[in-house]
C-alpha cells in the first residue's frame, strides 16, 4: 500500500467531512468549517442573516418610532417590512409593496441589499461546496487503487477477527485436514442455530470414510434431519476456508465441492413438478460430484 498517498487521502477526508455527518445533512453544510476559507465566509453571511435582519428591524423601529414593525417573508415577495396601515412613514425610505386589510408591506434599499447578500450567499455556498466535493471525488477516483487495497486488507482483518471472536466465544475447535476421504466430526453443532436456540444445542457426530462413505438418517418431521445435514455442510466449508469449526473435534479430508438436495418445491412457471425438480437436481449432483465431493441428500 502507498502509505504516503493514503495519509494524504485520510487527511483530506478528515479535514473535509465530519465523522458523524448526518445522512440528511443539507446542501451547503456538508463540508466542515475550516476546510475552505471562501466557503466559511459565505456561510457566515448565510448564517448571520437573522441578526442582520433583526438589526435592520430595530433600526427602523427607532427611525419611525413604531414599535410594531415586523419582518416577514414569502416565496413570491421575499423579505418585506410590515407596518400597520394607521401609521405614516417616510415614502422615500419605505417603498410600497402590497396593501393588506390592516397593514401595508414595504421594501427598502437596505432590505433589498441584505436580501441579495443572503440569497447570493446561499447559492454560492451550495455551488462552491459542490465544486469542492467534486474535487475530492476526482482525487479519490485517481487513487482508487489505494482504496481497493485498503478495502481488501480491511476485509481480511474483518473476516479473521470475526472468526477468531466466534472461535473463542463459541468454543470452536481447530480442524485437522487430511489428504484422504475421511469426515470425522465429533460433537458437531450448527453454527447459526446454536446462537438463536434458547435451549442448549445437542451435539452430534458424523463419521464418514472410504470404508463407510454413506450415512442414512431417518426420523420424524421436525426431528432435526435437515439441521444435521446443514451443520455438517457448514463445518466442511468453514474448515476448507481456514476457519475453526463448531465441534469438539474435526478431522476432514480435502473436499472439492459440497452438494445438497434438501427440501421439496415445484417450478410451475417452467412446467416442472416437484418430482421433476428433485430428479433434475439429483442428476446434476450425480453428473458433477467427484470422489472428493460431500453430498447431502434429504428426501
Amino acid at each position: 500500500i502507498d502509505n504516503e498517498n493514503l495519509k494524504k487521502i485520510f487527511n483530506i477526508l478528515q479535514s473535509a467531512f465530519d465523522e458523524n455527518l448526518s445522512i440528511s445533512a443539507e446542501k451547503g453544510s456538508i463540508i466542515k468549517l475550516g476546510y475552505n476559507e471562501e466557503l466559511d465566509n459565505l456561510r457566515k453571511t448565510k448564517y448571520s442573516r437573522r441578526s442582520l435582519l433583526n438589526n435592520l428591524v430595530t433600526e427602523y423601529k427607532e427611525l419611525t418610532g413604531i414599535p410594531t414593525i415586523r419582518l416577514s417573508k414569502t416565496k413570491i415577495l421575499g423579505y418585506f417590512i410590515e407596518i400597520n396601515s394607521k401609521h405614516e412613514i417616510d415614502r422615500n425610505i419605505f417603498r410600497h409593496c402590497q396593501t393588506k386589510k390592516h397593514s401595508i408591506t414595504y421594501k427598502t434599499e437596505k432590505l433589498l441589499d441584505i436580501e441579495y447578500k443572503i440569497n447570493t450567499a446561499e447559492k454560492l455556498t451550495v455551488d462552491l461546496e459542490d465544486q469542492l466535493i467534486l474535487e475530492i471525488v476526482d482525487m479519490l477516483l485517481k487513487n482508487a487503487y489505494i482504496l481497493k487495497e485498503v478495502a481488501y486488507v480491511q476485509a481480511d482483518i474483518d473476516v479473521c477477527s470475526s472468526i477468531a471472536y466466534l472461535s473463542k466465544t463459541r468454543n470452536y475447535c481447530r480442524p485437522t485436514l487430511f489428504d484422504d476421504h475421511r469426515f470425522d466430526i465429533i460433537g458437531g453443532r450448527h453454527a447459526s442455530v446454536e446462537v438463536f436456540q434458547e435451549d442448549q444445542f445437542i451435539e452430534n457426530d458424523c463419521i464418514l470414510s472410504e470404508q463407510k462413505p454413506i450415512y442414512v438418517i431417518t426420523g420424524a418431521n421436525m426431528g432435526g434431519k435437515s439441521t444435521y445435514l446443514r451443520q455438517n455442510a457448514l463445518i466442511a466449508i468453514m474448515a476448507q476456508m481456514g476457519s475453526f469449526v463448531p465441534a469438539t473435534k474435526a478431522d476432514i479430508g480435502i473436499i472439492d465441492a459440497v452438494f445438497a438436495r434438501i427440501g421439496a418445491s415445484d417450478d410451475i412457471t417452467r412446467n416442472r413438478s416437484t418430482f421433476m425438480v428433485e430428479m433434475l437436481e439429483t442428476a446434476h449432483i450425480i453428473n458433477s460430484a467427484t470422489q472428493r465431493s460431500l453430498v447431502f441428500w434429504l428426501l
